[in-house]
């Protein structure tokens, strides 16, 4: 006689691991913070108990008008202080994340996915000290930066699995980690797509629209090279309008400029809503950036039928635009000037008009339903947050300070050796008027180095909010007025951005300086 399994009950069905995701910049308008919550309600509505810690705002950021997803948890931090301002202290964020981990679960261990900012990962680290059971870290990549880089070898330790958003990010990885190779996965960025794509007024005897939508700077997102490009389309005969929406330092710049040009339209930061129907009006999008992960502006463009031109980025913008039937990828390397980089997108903007906007736009809106959904990525996500959950603890190694800018040579931001090589230095330049360039954590690391050497005249940095404080005693300037200190020579003293930097030499060169880099020969 064959007797029947009796039925499963939902107490013998597997338990997902729950997840909680970490905003160290709080609900501020970035793609980070779309990102995570959209993939936390995907998580959530599959069942999945999921959190989402949100410190307070970043000071300077316009915070994100959105709704919490249902069957989210928000734990918010708006007491914490500012994440990087605590001299290496993390204790404040560790507990807060131990308390937010007890309440998503009592019991089972909890995958964190911490984002953005290296203190925020350290934190983290610190909680598989003391709680191993509890804690599971994913180290989620999306951007092949080199901060983001930096950030996840320091941490690769902790960290259960890792994962890119583009199969580009997730062979990097593998190369950098080849003894983690089996733990590595891609999961790339989702969104939802309309099954219909929304009605667009014809092309025939209206400007063309042209939109950006993200944060409004020119370090990473090159957003002055789109000005220069709409006035390349002006000279050249085309008719349009270049729409700009978001936040961040350009903004005024951008609004000045907007004054005297009717070509262009500057918008501030607006919620997710209000951005739909900007990209509904609109024919063309446009991403000019040095530097970009698997971007979710341009994704939401893709499934508004927006047709898209992005610059060739190495994190995976091939991924997306597989071919030229829907949309244009825009070649350049970090020494393409504005002008040049600006001539480059304006042909890709004739050409894209030339072989018909809307029928591009289309067959960008059906690659992102058919390749970008929500549900491919929560599904992805899932089964990568349930094999960290079923991995076996890993921890920070002991005795060791899993602070990522401690301010010490060594941790995250400075070599080691970094004090012997700006000594060296500043001793082969003798007695010649020296500025230091960077005056963040990893000048702050060599104080005792720079103190020691009469040379050294005035600190340059790209902030221009610094510009008229001082650092290490010394006069801060903006790039664009060292050659009014005296200096004759420049130190590049950051270990992380030095290559983006030099790069951009020329506003010292222009000026007669002479520019010299600590960690390339």
């Amino acid at each position: 006689m064959i007797c029947a399994d009796p039925p499963l009950t939902p107490d013998d069905l597997p338990v997902p691991t729950p997840a909680l995701l970490i905003l160290p910049q709080g609900l501020t308008v970035t793609g980070v913070t779309t990102w995570a919550l959209r993939l936390a309600g995907a998580l959530a509505g599959a069942g999945r108990p999921v959190g989402v810690v949100a410190h307070g705002s970043a000071p300077g950021h316009r915070v994100l008008d959105a709704t919490i997803p249902p069957g989210v948890r928000l734990f918010r931090g708006d007491t914490l202080p500012e994440i990087g301002s605590t001299r290496a202290n993390l204790a404040p964020f560790a507990a807060f994340y131990r308390d937010a981990i007890d309440r998503l679960s009592p019991h089972a261990p909890v995958a964190l996915v911490p984002t953005r900012h290296g203190d925020c990962f350290g934190a983290c680290a610190a909680l598989t000290l003391d709680r191993p059971d509890r804690v599971r870290v994913i180290g989620w990549q999306h951007l092949d930066s080199s901060y983001e880089n930096a950030v996840l070898a320091r941490y690769e330790p902790v960290f259960a699995r890792m994962t890119g958003v583009s199969g580009h990010i997730a062979q990097l990885l593998r190369a950098r980690f080849p003894g983690r190779v089996d733990d590595i996965h891609t999961v790339p960025n989702g969104i939802d797509t309309p099954s219909a794509p929304p009605p667009r007024r014809p092309l025939a005897g209206r400007p063309l629209e042209l939109i950006y939508t993200g944060r409004l700077e020119h370090e990473q997102k090159r957003v002055l090279a789109l000005v220069e490009m709409s006035r390349t389309l002006s000279e050249r005969g085309l008719t349009h309008r270049l729409t700009l929406v978001g936040d961040g330092p350009a903004l005024g710049r951008l609004q000045a400029i907007a004054g005297t040009t009717p070509s262009l339209r500057v918008i501030p930061g607006v919620g997710p809503g209000e951005i739909t129907p900007l990209l509904d009006e609109s024919d063309v999008f446009l991403l000019a950036s040095r530097q970009e992960g698997m971007s979710i502006s341009l994704l939401e463009a893709m499934a508004r039928g927006c047709a898209p031109i992005i610059t060739r980025t190495a994190s995976g913008a091939g991924e997306v635009i597989d071919s030229s039937a829907c949309g244009r990828l825009v070649d350049f390397d970090m020494t393409t000037g504005d002008e040049l980089l600006a001539q480059r997108l304006a042909d890709a903007v004739a050409a894209v008009h030339r072989d018909g906007a809307h029928a591009i736009g289309e067959r960008a809106r059906r690659r992102a339903r058919d390749h970008f959904s929500l549900e491919e990525q929560a599904s992805r996500a899932g089964e990568l947050i349930d094999e960290a959950g079923a991995s076996p603890p890993r921890q920070w190694p002991a005795g060791a300070n899993p602070a990522f800018a401690t301010g010490a040579p060594g941790c995250g931001t400075v070599p080691i050796d970094a004090p012997q090589r700006i000594r060296r230095v500043l001793e082969g330049l003798g007695s010649r008027a020296v500025l230091i360039h960077g005056a963040g954590a990893h000048t702050l690391a060599l104080r005792d180095a720079i103190g020691a050497a009469d040379s050294v005249i005035a600190i340059s940095d790209d902030n221009p909010e610094l510009a008229g404080g001082s650092v290490l005693g010394l006069p801060v300037v903006e790039p664009k007025d060292a050659g009014a200190t005296g200096a004759t020579d420049v130190v590049i003293s950051s270990w992380l951005h030095e290559e983006a930097i030099w790069s951009r030499r020329e506003v010292f060169e222009r000026q007669g300086l002479r520019v010299h880099r600590l960690y390339t020969d």
